[in-house]
């Protein structure tokens, strides 16, 4: 009976310690991913455009599609209790966004790229 205890009050504290190392609740930062699309016309210059807010909660994303247009910046905001990882598909690569590539994560060509390159 004593080591049913002593396994039970582990489990306990086990499962205590994984679900407070994943749960982040409310409080972390916004990412924020500009298109950095260029113009035609004038090469180098940025066009500017709107910002549009993602928000992602335990139920999803919010809105779950939006439309981007050319200088447009998107902030995905996360309240949910889990971590998330915003990017383009196709998993695993993440390519489907033009230059978008997960092996651009931690390079100088990361900031051009559709990725967070890990959760948060």
């Amino acid at each position: 009976m004593k080591q049913i205890i002593i396994l039970a009050v582990l489990a306990i504290i086990l499962i205590g310690v994984v679900v407070f190392l994943y749960s982040g609740g409310t409080d972390r930062p916004a990412l924020e991913i500009d298109i950095g699309i260029e113009s035609k016309e004038s090469p180098g210059a940025n066009i500017i455009g709107q910002a549009k807010t993602v928000m992602y909660s335990d139920s999803g994303y919010s809105p779950a599609t939006i439309t981007v247009n050319r200088g447009d910046t998107v902030v995905f905001n996360n309240k949910g209790t889990k971590m998330m990882w915003t990017a383009s598909a196709v998993h695993p690569t993440h390519k489907a966004y033009p230059n978008s590539d997960i092996a651009k994560c931690e390079t100088q060509s990361q900031a051009g790229i559709f990725d967070a390159c890990g959760g948060y």
